[in-house]
C-alpha cells in the first residue's frame, strides 16, 4: 500500500476595492477600502494620493501609507483634508487613491477620483417679466454672489407660453 502526502495550497485571495469619495473644501475626505470577503489572514495594501486637477498643498493634503486588515476586518477608511482656497466660483477639483502592493489579496479596483467641491459657486437667477404687446423689454438675471476675477456666462432660449415667439 502506497501512500501519498498532498498539500492543499489556499490562494482563494480577497479582493481589495476602493470607493471614489466627495466632500466640500475646507472638510475631510473619506475613501472606504474593502475586502470581498474576510480573510484567515493579514491583509495588507499600500496607497499614496495623486495629484489630477486638484494640486496637493494648494487644494489638498497629499499623504501615502499601508493599510493593515487584521484577520476578519473587511473595511478600513482612508481620511486626507481638503483645503479652503480663498475665493469663490471654483469649479470641482479632482485627485487620485492609488493602491499596490496588496499582500494576501489581490487588487481588484486600485484607483479612486476623490472630487473636491466649491459649495460657494453662485447661483444664477432669471426674474419674471412683463412686457407689453408690440414692445421690447428686458429681463433681469441675477448672481447670488460675486464672482472676482472670474467670468461667468449662460445660456438662454426664449419658448412661447402664452404669447408666440415672432407673431
Amino acid at each position: 500500500l502506497n501512500t501519498k502526502t498532498i498539500s492543499i495550497i489556499d490562494n482563494d485571495y480577497p479582493t481589495i476595492s476602493i470607493t471614489d469619495a466627495t466632500a466640500n473644501k475646507g472638510n475631510t475626505i473619506s475613501f472606504t477600502v474593502s475586502l470581498s470577503v474576510a480573510s484567515s489572514s493579514t491583509v495588507t495594501v499600500d496607497w499614496a494620493s495623486a495629484d489630477q486637477t486638484a494640486l496637493s498643498g494648494t487644494h489638498y493634503t497629499s499623504n501615502s501609507g499601508s493599510l493593515i486588515f487584521n484577520p476578519g476586518q473587511t473595511s478600513k477608511t482612508l481620511t486626507l483634508n481638503t483645503t479652503n482656497t480663498a475665493g469663490v466660483c471654483s469649479s470641482d477639483k479632482d485627485f487620485n487613491i492609488n493602491l499596490s502592493n496588496a499582500t494576501n489579496a489581490s487588487i481588484g479596483d486600485s484607483q479612486a477620483i476623490g472630487t473636491i467641491q466649491d459649495p460657494t459657486r453662485p447661483t444664477i437667477s432669471i426674474a419674471n417679466a412683463t412686457i407689453a404687446e408690440g414692445n421690447t423689454g428686458n429681463v433681469t438675471v441675477s448672481l447670488s454672489q460675486a464672482c472676482i476675477g472670474k467670468t461667468v456666462g449662460f445660456s438662454y432660449s426664449s419658448t412661447n407660453n402664452t404669447a408666440n415667439d415672432g407673431l
